[in-house]
């Protein structure tokens, strides 16, 4: 009999690319029945093998808590699976009281929330901190009870959840080969004249917004700066706007995967430059590192937690302090510079993302979980 698993998120887009198209394929094309409960209003479907089901959507963060979390827990009942996968927070009460009707349940952690939660422009500043501590209190209580916990890397996030949960687990956020060029056609950088420098993800402060903006407004007018994704938040979205680099920015909006692809083959540079806060203190695997270095692109990378490391153990990336405007200049200058060096590494990260940082790798990880508590319900 095929075994039935279900994955519930009502907060993630339905193609998310780490719900969908890597773990919930990848567990259909290994020959599980799966099902993915989403809450877009976009309808039901199947795609890739999977059964997607749509609880519709919600029109405030406070209906999506309440309402679309009792929607869900009523599909997932319907859906009667063996084991249950939640991707949210807002979630975890689903997640126990699944666990209490006696089904195997894992709480995949796509990031530390309680860190961010003390950035949430949308909580007022003096409560923060206290909703901080309440939300890790009720987290890792409701992790005791769970079969697993799932995490993307091993820093902080191992150590925070093993505190309650013993079958913690690393699944790697690495990229899909099936997106990867055949070829790539990078030429020499110096001579350009347009070079465009890319992010790509959720826009935010904390992500590096400003940044960019102040190191893009002190480039001279060769240099572009590309913005693949959407703001976290409107009152970013304004900053960037008001903001004297802001004519120098393309911004594409949130891009399907096909559209994403043309852009990683556009630009020149890529850029992470987050700000030390909350879990980007320690962050130093995100999807779009791995994407861009398969893409061939050189990576300007924060100095801080352990990027400095990566860029040791593979000389592929460039640390550096991106809230130093003229810093994070340099080291842009520092890339276009040498010919040389920019075409070594855009051979070499290519190669050392499908070698090292696809997900085959991490995808062995998730089936021996599955395994593991399938072998325990016998």
């Amino acid at each position: 009999m095929t075994l039935k698993v279900c994955h519930l998120t009502t907060v993630h887009p339905r193609f998310d690319i780490r719900i969908f198209q890597k773990e919930c394929v990848s567990l259909s094309e290994a020959g599980y029945d799966v099902s993915l409960i989403v809450a877009d209003g976009q309808g039901d479907t199947e795609r890739s093998g999977v059964h997607l089901k749509d609880i519709g959507k919600t029109t405030s963060r406070l209906k999506r808590l309440f309402v679309s979390s009792y929607k869900c827990y009523k599909m997932a009942l319907k859906i009667n699976a063996t084991v249950y996968h939640v991707h949210d927070p807002e979630l975890l009460f689903v997640a126990t009281f699944l666990k209490y009707k006696g089904y195997k349940v894992i709480f995949d952690s796509h990031e530390l929330t309680g860190k961010q939660i003390k950035h949430k422009y949308y909580i007022p500043k003096i409560v923060r901190a206290t909703i901080s501590h309440i939300y890790e209190f009720l987290e890792l209580r409701i992790c005791t009870k769970l079969d697993a916990v799932v995490v993307p890397q091993e820093h902080l996030m191992v150590n925070y959840f093993s505190q309650s949960n013993d079958l913690t687990v690393v699944v790697h956020n690495y990229v899909d080969l099936t997106e990867c060029p055949e070829s790539l056609n990078r030429e020499a950088i110096k001579a350009k004249s347009v070079i465009k420098l890319l992010y790509s993800g959720s826009i935010s402060r904390d992500r590096g917004l400003g940044n960019m903006l102040s190191l893009i407004a002190t480039m001279d007018d060769r240099f572009q700066l590309l913005l693949a994704g959407s703001f976290s938040n409107s009152m970013d979205l304004d900053y960037a706007k008001n903001h004297i680099g802001w004519s120098r920015v393309s911004f594409k909006g949130l891009l399907n995967r096909h559209d994403l692809k043309k852009v990683y083959e556009e630009a020149d540079i890529g850029l992470i430059p987050f700000n030390p806060v909350g879990q980007y203190l320690d962050s130093t695997a995100p999807l779009k590192l791995f994407e861009y270095m398969l893409f061939g692109l050189p990576v300007i990378t924060p100095d801080f937690g352990s990027w400095p490391e990566f860029q040791k153990k593979y000389n592929a990336t460039y640390p550096v302090n991106c809230k130093d405007s003229e810093a994070f200049k340099t080291e842009v200058l520092k890339i276009v510079e040498d010919d040389i060096q920019y075409l070594q590494v855009v051979k070499s990260s290519r190669e050392i993302v499908i070698n090292n940082y696809s997900w085959p790798v991490a995808e062995s990880a998730l089936f021996k979980l599955y395994k593991t508590l399938l072998v325990e319900d016998k």
